[in-house]
This record gives C-alpha cells, structure tokens and sequence, in this order.
C-alpha cells in the first residue's frame, strides 16, 4: 500500500498512531487520510484558521509539508498576512522539522513577516 503514496509526502509516526485506534476495519489506508488532513491543513493556513491548523497539527502532521507548489503551511499562512496563524504556527516548531528554516526564509523573503 505504501507505494500509493505520493512522491513528497511526509507520513508520521504520530498521525498513524493517533488516528489508528480511530481506524474501522476495512476503512481506507491511514495514508489517504493523513494525505486528505494534509489538504484540510494548508486550506486552514490559507484562510488564517488557527484553530483548525493547530488541530490538524496536534493528529501528527509535519510542519515541513509542502503544498504541490512546494509552499510550507507557514509559508501560505504568511502570504495571505495571517500572522496571528503564522505565529501560532511557530509555537509548533521543533527541531525535528528539518526543512523549517527553508519555510522561514522564504516566507520572509517574500515580504511576508508577521
């Protein structure tokens, strides 16, 4: 099953573990659904939904993920001048999300600073 995952997705071990015990039997693949809470997460980015980011961050979600336009959430959140959302997304920050430092330097790079 795992090869139906898309090129560029970040699986967790948390998401699975998390959303496990949620899981019926003969239900689709965790995968899908950490791939649908992706879409869910960078569309609340988008219309500065703090709480639902911080919902969808909490089942396990990496703060790396990028969007098909290579956008971290950080980065969407900033570009639409949400910076209480951009600020509460830093809280998430750990030092386990490698490619942050590259989300925070694009993000302010294109003027987007909170």
């Amino acid at each position: 099953q795992i090869s139906r995952v898309p090129e560029g997705v970040i699986l967790t071990l948390k998401f699975f573990i998390e959303n496990k015990s949620k899981k019926k039997k003969n239900s689709e693949p965790w995968f899908e659904v950490m791939i649908r809470s992706y879409d869910r997460f960078f569309k609340a980015c988008e219309r500065g939904d703090t709480s639902a980011c911080a919902r969808l961050l909490e089942m396990g979600l990496s703060l790396g993920a990028e969007t098909t336009d290579n956008k971290t959430g950080l980065e969407v959140a900033a570009s639409y001048g949400h910076t209480y959302t951009v600020t509460r997304l830093l809280q998430h920050v750990s030092y386990t999300d490698s490619d942050l430092g590259t989300a925070l330097v694009g993000a302010g790079g294109g003027g987007h600073t909170a």
